[in-house]
């Protein structure tokens, strides 16, 4: 259940590096793991609106 929330962070927490890095090496390199992290997002959200829905349904 935490997979998805702990692969974000740590791709999140790569690219932010990668970002901070002056070097143009690491500037041709950065857009892989932000768009890893956008790809991810869209999936993590319909895991939360799923967890949301199945909790709050009446029994």
């Amino acid at each position: 259940m935490m997979a998805g929330h702990s692969s974000v962070k740590i791709l999140s927490g790569s690219a932010w590096t990668m970002l901070c890095m002056n070097d143009i090496l690491y500037f041709i390199g950065d857009p892989g793991p932000l768009f890893i992290v956008l790809a991810l997002t869209g999936p993590e959200l319909g895991v939360a609106i799923s967890q949301a829905h199945v909790s709050t349904i009446p029994f």
